[in-house]
């Protein structure tokens, strides 16, 4: 029986569902009116359908769609249910005959029967598996789902879409396979679970839908596609992927869910707004809102209509107070009607944020009572959300220590969600989404008269690479039970994955041929896809979960802490960027340095984060125009970041740990000159940490006295990997300049003689007894990997490769140093997922390549580049490059390098060693700038062989050396300039 609520919702509420399955619905309501108009029985039309074709989906949805019109719900479902009456009394079930009416008959009663629908759909699931239609068993599995999401059930609703998965896997029907993997990333968006699961399941279905598949299922990739990429805090590629929704309607004439896409697309620039805000986006975003607002009212999309009465209220609290006001109690008075939690907790935040304003007992209400329907309905990403509006409250009201001390207890809503994530590519990119309530927080606390600076570091720290600090403890965990690597079993790896990893490199070698067809490369990059998604799965499966908040509590480091680590002649420059005031012209945490010594804690203001986002790229832009343009820029960026750090400092500190933020993790600022023109990099020695609590763990893994002198006996080698030949490079006379390596239409490579003579004179430099060099065809990936694994990474001390490298931006999993194949299961391309697999125990990496310092930026954890990956292996120092690095120059930087380290320098003191000899001999900056040091600069090599002997201490060399330098400088300013 279909009661009158239910009849009262459910034109507005069945075009939901029908969205959640992917139906087309537009068309076929104007196809029904037609129908309508030329006869007197609504029905008929449906009734000849079903005589013509009882065995397809379309005939039975006939009688929804009239429904929908007509309002004629209880006659609907009357016809269908005598349909399948009479279907099973004749024992016909050939295409899901009797299940197709159940699975529909089940949309009709949804709004006011919640469990008769399931029965229904559940008798529709058994019917489709009983006449083995996958696609009929994943449609009504995905509206059980759908009804036990929104009744609160989330097992039973994750159970159906296991279900769903399983029917698909028994199919071999194509729209099946794509529906079951679009579903399984949907519930897993929604209830902010397992996210890279989720990335992998939609990436599987695009393969298969773009760009010719049905246009209903593309809708459906592209709307979920949006969902993942909001949650992972990847707002412009949400909102694109909603434009894409729209163009999808364009093609087929569609209107359909055109107010939930557009409602999505303003709050995603809403969202971008909030990490770089600026004022005048307000207006265009509230311009956007006001629109689907009045298209979901005409329409009669509840959910866009509610959500966009709530943002606006909060959008115009302060601007229109009045009718903000009036905005959210519609919101509030329409969600509790429709007895819909999401919507609740949604205008429970509006209604916070706008009674803050003067009524804070009343706004502290209503957070309550979002925090209480989230818990509730079992969802935590709205839990989280709910307790971020409650942290800002709590400062309206609170003393600032016990405001500091809620909001942190606040925060565990947000680390237990990024707990939930399996996949650490995934937990980064979700991070993202909160990087701005962690720097808010920071600012507020700073921002007091007796700021906390203890618990404004533990909140940053934190929010600061936090995934790579998850994955150096585990590499540093596995030391006990692993040594160096085994390209088989000791990595762990079964052998499906062992079969994965040779079919990446077979399609990865096709790929870097240049003269690869256009068609061939297409296809192979398919294929290459999708090896990928399952080489991810294999190591979903055994990647273990994220620690629980009382590990979480040991790996961050407290000021204290840190302190005690810190050398006298040592300090800590943490940064923290962010814009002063938010959108709506209100404090938004602001950009802070805390300078840090063995006494003190110091806190300095710095400008506003969008000041700087405009100047640096300025400032690294000129560089590459070598032509000495840059030290104006220089200039202002010293006064600002650098000045005042220096003022606190006293004349004795000289070694100075930067823990970047934001755009500064791509500011040289060694190149940055103060008084006199001397830059920083020539005056102090500089290494660069993610953050202060993977530093802590580095320098405590640093040996003592005692320790080193045990250490002699067990001194190790230099491993030494130089200019390795390719096979696939057509002309091995040519030469680059460059040690880059360009794929985007196959692989072109050109040799590096610099790079050959720098690892033979690092052999000289340290001892030929202890340096094992690796050039030309010998300097390949299977010989690397087999002498790692005979030797064992603990007899290296250093990893040298002075080689091309390509920094995949896009793909980050795709960037690698280039060495040279030997065929078979090797495609001469160190990747990140290999590096990683690499059991390194606090060795010196340097990678003499381009951009191996630099790769795709995320809020909280910097650069996804190749230099991350080998300290995630376990490496305690890594020297990388931040742009292309010249040939040439390589040779010379390195070499002076190495000379400094066999006199028994620690890294940080060898390279400010080199550029200061580099600025002596006129290098441009745009030379030795790029070098950067991430990790403990008081690593110190110690080798078997002490230096050769012609190494001697520098004083005795003397006038010599004056008049080489000199030489050397007259010859450097009139070199050819390459590059």
């Amino acid at each position: 029986m279909i009661s009158a609520f239910q009849r009262q919702l459910t034109p507005r509420f069945s075009r939901a569902v029908v969205f959640a399955l992917g139906i087309s619905a537009a068309g076929g309501l104007v196809s029904t009116q037609a129908l309508l108009a030329s006869t007197e029985d609504a029905f008929a039309p449906c009734e000849e359908q079903v005589e013509a074709r009882s065995d397809e989906y379309e005939s039975y949805l006939c009688f929804y769609r009239s429904a929908l019109q007509t309002g004629r719900f209880e006659a609907a479902a009357g016809r269908l249910q005598a349909h399948r009456a009479a279907l099973e009394a004749r024992g016909e079930n050939r295409g899901g005959r009797y299940a197709w009416p159940a699975l529909v008959t089940g949309f009709l009663v949804q709004g006011g029967a919640s469990e008769r629908a399931l029965e229904l759909y559940e008798e529709a699931a058994v019917g489709f598996r009983e006449a083995d239609l996958g696609r009929g068993e994943v449609l009504a599995r995905a509206n059980s789902r759908h009804l036990l999401v929104r009744l609160g059930r989330l097992d039973e609703a994750t159970v159906q879409v296991d279900l769903a998965v399983e029917a698909s896997a028994r199919s071999d029907d194509e729209e099946a396979i794509v529906r079951a993997a679009i579903l399984e990333a949907r519930h897993l968006v929604e209830l902010g679970r397992e996210l890279g699961r989720a990335e992998r399941a939609l990436k599987r279905a695009s393969l298969r839908l773009f760009p010719n598949g049905s246009a209903s299922l593309r809708r459906s990739a592209l709307f979920t596609q949006g969902q993942l990429d909001s949650t992972l805090g990847r707002h412009e590629d949400s909102a694109r992927a909603y434009e894409r929704y729209l163009e999808v309607l364009s093609e087929t004439g569609d209107s359909f869910n055109v107010a939930n896409v557009r409602f999505n697309i303003g709050h995603e620039r809403l969202l971008q707004a909030r990490q770089q805000p600026r004022r005048a986006q307000l207006d265009q975003i509230v311009d956007t809102i006001s629109v689907a607002l009045e298209e979901a009212t005409t329409q009669g999309a509840v959910d866009a209509e509610v959500r966009a009465l709530g943002l606006l209220g909060e959008l115009l609290r302060f601007r229109d107070p009045e009718r903000a006001r009036e905005l959210v109690v519609r919101c509030s008075e329409r969600a509790r009607s429709l007895r819909r939690p999401d919507l609740v907790v949604a205008c429970s935040w509006a209604e916070a944020q706008l009674l803050a304003i003067g009524q804070i007992d009343q706004a502290i209400a209503a957070s309550d009572r979002a925090i209480a329907t989230a818990i509730d309905s079992g969802k935590d990403p709205w839990l989280a959300r709910s307790r971020m509006v409650r942290m800002r409250l709590d400062w309206q009201h609170l003393p600032a220590r016990e405001a500091a001390r809620r909001s942190l207890e606040s925060l565990a809503a947000i680390e237990a969600l990024r707990s939930a994530q399996l996949d650490p590519m995934a937990r980064a990119f979700w991070f993202t989404n909160w990087a701005h309530d962690y720097r808010w927080l920071v600012g507020k606390i700073l921002d007091q008269e007796a700021p906390d600076v203890a618990v404004a570091f533990e909140v940053g720290e934190r929010l600061r690479a936090r995934v790579l600090l998850d994955q150096v403890a585990r590499a540093q965990t596995s030391r006990t039970t692993s040594n160096g690597t085994d390209p088989g079993a000791s990595q762990g790896l079964d052998t499906r994955h062992l079969e994965i990893a040779e079919a990446i490199a077979e399609s990865q070698r096709r790929l870097l041929d240049p003269r690869l067809e256009d068609a061939d490369r297409a296809e192979s990059m398919k294929r290459l896809v999708e090896l990928e998604l399952e080489e991810a799965e294999q190591r979903w499966k055994s990647e273990e979960r994220v620690d629980g908040p009382a590990t979480l509590e040991s790996r961050i480091a407290a000021l204290e802490q840190v302190q005690e680590a810190l050398e006298p002649e040592e300090a800590m420059l943490l940064y923290h960027l962010g814009p002063w005031e938010d959108i709506h012209g209100k404090f938004g945490g602001g950009s802070w340095l805390t300078v840090v010594t063995r006494s003190s804690a110091d806190v300095v203001r710095l400008p506003d984060s969008e000041a700087l986002e405009s100047s640096i790229p300025v400032f690294e832009g000129l560089f590459g125009r070598r032509d000495g343009l840059e030290p104006q820029v220089g200039a202002e960026l010293f006064r600002g970041l650098l000045a005042p750090a220096l003022d606190l400092l006293p004349e004795s500190v000289d070694r100075l740990v930067v823990v970047p933020d934001g755009v500064i993790e791509r500011l040289p600022l060694d190149a940055l000159a103060g008084e006199g023109d001397h830059r920083i990099g020539e005056s102090h020695r500089l290494a660069v940490a993610p953050s202060a609590s993977l530093w802590l763990r580095w320098r405590q893994s640093t040996p003592n006295e005692a320790e080193e002198v045990l250490a002699e006996s067990a001194s190790r080698r230099a491993l030494v990997i130089a200019d390795p030949d390719f096979e696939l490079v057509d002309d091995r006379k040519r030469e680059a300049r460059t040690r880059n390596l360009v794929l985007a239409e196959g692989m072109t490579l050109g040799r590096l003689p610099f790079a050959r003579r720098e690892g033979r004179a690092i052999a000289r430099r340290l001892g030929r007894r202890s340096t094992t060099v690796l050039v030309g065809g010998e300097a390949s990936e299977d010989r690397f990997k087999r002498l790692v694994s005979e030797d064992g990474l603990d007899d290296f001390e250093l990893l040298h490769f002075a080689a091309h490298a390509v920094s995949d931006q896009e793909h980050p999993h795709r960037s690698a140093i280039v060495l040279a194949s030997e065929g078979g299961a090797e495609d001469g391309l160190l990747q990140p997922r290999e590096i990683a697999r690499l059991r390194l125990s606090g060795q010196l990496v340097v990678l003499s390549a381009c951009r191996t310092a630099d790769g795709a930026m995320l809020r909280g954890e910097g650069p996804m580049s190749l230099a991350r990956v080998f300290l995630e292996a376990g490496a305690s120092a890594v020297i990388g490059t931040r742009w292309p690095l010249q040939d040439d120059e390589g040779e010379w930087l390195f070499g002076r390098l190495y000379s400094s380290l066999a006199d028994g320098m620690d890294v940080a003191t060898a390279l400010r060693e080199v550029k200061r000899e580099a600025v002596a001999v006129g290098m441009p900056a745009a030379g030795w700038a790029g070098l950067v040091l991430i990790g403990d600069g008081a690593k110190t090599l110690r080798l078997e062989e002490s230096a050769s002997g012609w190494q001697k201490p520098r004083l005795l060399i003397g006038a010599g050396t004056v008049l080489a330098l000199l030489t050397v400088a007259v010859l450097w300013a009139n070199r050819r300039r390459v590059g």
